[in-house]
């Protein structure tokens, strides 16, 4: 009987025979990943392709990305306000035409431009008057919307009028245009004048006519 030990390993079966590999061990198993979860407060994962940069600002998913950035009604450049409301518009011109009649009766009133025209039996405003009165309500509404964006009106409703694409003030000169090209429609032609006023009520931007021919928009203060 041998001395060897069972679990001992044997001599090799023949001389020169390569020794018995050692037994097969399987490995651990692996562990599962760990599961994924939603962005925190919910929303969804960016598109691939539009992470910022390592140490860059996180982008913001809930910005209006698209012509009107910066507001669900915004005017078309970065951080535009909401447009205004086309009864606030109604509303503000009431007020500056209230002003403007008030001013022009007293000009009336201090220079007699009027005179009783006897086959007519009505009141007519004196020629050079007039245009006196009309240089007013040009000068009124050019000088406080190309300086300030506001005419008094505009003021009361809270509502201005910007450049449609930087939202800056436009200055006198493109006022001016924008008030001459309303005046000009409500005078000569009633009909186109009449559709200026009211494109706005389909306008997706809430433009006049005079409003596009100097590319303004009014917007909410």
């Amino acid at each position: 009987m041998s001395d060897q030990h069972p679990d001992a390993p044997g001599p090799p079966p023949y001389p020169g025979a390569p020794p018995t590999a050692p037994p097969y061990v399987a490995p651990p198993p692996y562990a599962p990943p760990p599961p994924s979860y939603p962005p925190p407060g919910g929303g969804y994962y960016p598109p691939p392709g539009t992470m910022p940069p390592p140490g860059g600002a996180p982008p913001d998913w809930t910005t209006n990305v698209g012509p009107n950035y910066g507001s669900p009604l915004g005017a078309g450049y970065p951080g535009a306000s909401p447009l205004a409301g086309y009864w606030a518009r109604v509303g503000g011109f009431l007020i500056d035409a209230v002003i403007i009649f008030a001013a022009s009766a007293v000009i009336l009133a201090l220079d007699h431009g009027y005179h009783l025209h006897t086959a007519s039996g009505r009141f007519r405003v004196e020629p050079g008057t007039e245009l006196v009165l009309l240089l007013l309500g040009a000068l009124y509404a050019s000088l406080l919307i190309g300086l300030r964006g506001q005419t008094v009106g505009m003021m009361a409703v809270r509502i201005k009028a910007v450049d449609a694409n930087t939202g800056g003030l436009i200055g006198f000169w493109r006022a001016l245009g924008r008030d001459l090209f309303e005046r000009v429609l409500a005078v000569v032609v009633f009909i186109p004048w009449l559709i200026d006023v009211l494109f706005p009520i389909w306008d997706p931007r809430n433009q006049t006519l005079h409003d596009k021919v100097v590319s303004t928009v009014v917007i909410k203060v």
